[in-house]
């Protein structure tokens, strides 16, 4: 269904705003500053290295494309989405090339993979079809070809029922009696992910002048991407680390 979103998005977006090219380092701040206040955090509390490793993870991680996606549709439109993509556009390239390798040194067993990096991004189909996605929607908008107003009413369907299908196996997946056993790195955590990114965040946007476009939208979208916790395989991350007890 994200791909069938991201083409309608892009088809129907105004993609000659140069100003939007801002969006997709946002987001790569956005993730690198959530890893690095956790790390800072666990060194301060002397964690251990998988526990360390967890908070990173857990502090770096989105999910911009889905969980996110709803919520902006929800509080903004749907005419929000084509900055939803621009500002997840680097998301997975970002976990496969930095995030991940950074965490498989916080492992227990810390293996090379003899494969490189961009191989394994090439390979991945879940990234290749969303920027294909992306292509063909950005094509279609310079193109002669009108936008199919159907879009709206399918993408009216597709951005809610591609979350349930998303948080339904994450609701079986998760230990909610955990929490209290880790009441203190979950609170920083928190404070992390829903106060100091967003507000970081959304202040270096309004600084670069985004506060000005469509009666400031461009703000409120980055405030609630930047605000969005991780979900799906990012969960699984704290217990293979070593930090979640099952």
């Amino acid at each position: 269904m994200m791909p069938t979103i991201l083409v309608g998005a892009f088809w129907n977006a105004d993609l000659t705003n140069q100003t939007f090219l801002i969006l997709p380092v946002l987001g790569v701040f956005t993730i690198f500053l959530g890893g690095v206040l956790a790390v800072l955090f666990a060194k301060w509390m002397k964690m251990s290295r998988k526990q360390t490793g967890s908070m990173f993870v857990t502090g770096a991680f989105l999910n911009l494309g889905s969980f996110g996606g709803l919520f902006v549709v929800f509080f903004i439109g749907l005419e929000a989405l084509p900055f939803v993509a621009l500002f997840r556009l680097f998301e997975e390239l970002v976990y496969y090339t930095i995030c991940y390798p950074i965490a498989r040194k916080f492992g227990a067993q810390r293996t090379e993979d003899s494969q490189p990096r961009w191989k394994r991004i090439l390979k991945d189909p879940f990234i290749m079809v969303i920027f294909s996605a992306i292509c063909v929607g950005a094509l279609l908008n310079v193109s002669s070809i009108p936008y199919a107003t159907v879009y709206d009413q399918v993408n009216e369907w597709f951005v809610p029922l591609t979350v349930i299908f998303l948080l339904i196996p994450v609701g079986f997946s998760m230990r909610i009696g955990s929490v209290g056993e880790n009441i203190k790195p979950a609170t920083m955590i928190f404070t992390i992910k829903h106060l100091i990114v967003p507000v970081t965040v959304t202040g270096v946007a309004y600084l670069l002048g985004l506060g000005a476009y469509a009666e400031g939208m461009l703000l409120k979208v980055i405030l609630i991407l930047s605000a969005c916790r991780q979900l799906s395989q990012r969960l699984s991350h704290p217990s293979c680390l070593g930090w979640m007890k099952t």
